[in-house]
């Protein structure tokens, strides 16, 4: 179906595995453009339901050569994949664009779209299922170090480690952070590093900052390069991102944990002395 296409219709080459992929899900659409055999446009859309809406008609993204633009064609495929949401029950249809992108206000006008009020802003969240494994220092054991995500299934081995971090903390909520793990060859975890982005934080010169909530290795695994290749990994995150910093802080009686931030290249900044007042009634 997608064998011959025209070199500027999809952002990417097509992919059988992927095609048929899409094409076995009955929620997605995809009407297509042919001329001589060759595909020139296409209009991708996929419907789905809410435990609270009905079903809407998500059109995701259409395109037309550029030997075929100004003739009708996305205006015919954009029709096509709305037909194919009333098909579906879809009540509504709804697509995103930029104020500033004039073929698309005049295509989605012309066709009966009602632009919403104001300007939406698109937010892009990296889904990754797994960051690549990083170079194990000397004395950790193979030539890979096997730093990951945390899995969903690994919250109660995660939640122990904190305990054993915070005793007198409780059931640490670390819901907001992201978590990377040491897992042990044979299995099991030998450490972690938690950390979230905060809009600020002491001592840090840019802003939001990425910050380390906690860091704790087996006893096991110490002085072997198990925490190291932790906060390696954040740092990777961070640099992939664009981030300037990476902040923690340390309770200054922590000699081990202070030694530790310096050999990794940590600076230290301020110095604090925190205050609380009990409030009676």
């Amino acid at each position: 179906m997608l064998a011959s296409v025209a070199p500027d219709v999809f952002d990417h080459s097509v992919q059988a595995q992927l095609t048929a992929e899409f094409l076995a899900d009955k929620r997605h659409h995809l009407a297509i453009a042919r001329e001589a055999g060759q595909i020139v446009g296409f209009a991708s859309a996929v419907h789905y339901v809410h435990p609270d809406k009905p079903s809407e008609l998500w059109v995701n993204e259409i395109s037309v050569a550029a030997t075929h633009q100004r003739r009708g064609v996305a205006t015919q495929l954009l029709r096509a994949v709305l037909d194919a949401g009333r098909a579906a029950g879809c009540h509504q249809a709804w697509v995103l664009t930029d104020r500033s992108n004039a073929a698309a206000m005049q295509l989605y006008n012309a066709v009966g779209g009602c632009a919403a009020p104001g300007d939406a802003v698109i937010f892009e969240f990296p889904l990754e299922p797994s960051p690549p494994l990083y170079d194990r220092p000397a004395g950790v054991g193979d030539d890979r170090s096997p730093v990951r995500l945390m899995r969903p299934a690994e919250v109660p081995a995660v939640a122990a480690m904190m305990r054993d971090l915070w005793p007198e903390g409780g059931d640490y909520d670390f819901t907001g952070e992201m978590v990377f793990v040491w897992e042990h060859p044979e299995g099991g975890l030998g450490g972690f590093v938690s950390f979230s982005v905060r809009p600020w934080a002491e001592g840090c010169d840019s802003t939001p900052v990425p910050y380390i909530e906690g860091w704790w290795v087996a006893a096991d695994l110490r002085r072997a390069g198990v925490g190291r290749a932790l906060v390696e990994a954040v740092e990777r995150w961070c640099r992939d991102r664009g981030y300037l910093e990476l902040g923690s802080d340390v309770e200054l009686e922590n000699a081990t944990s202070l030694a530790a931030h310096r050999a990794l290249g940590f600076e230290a900044t301020l110095q604090l002395q925190f205050f609380r007042k009990r409030l009676t009634q």
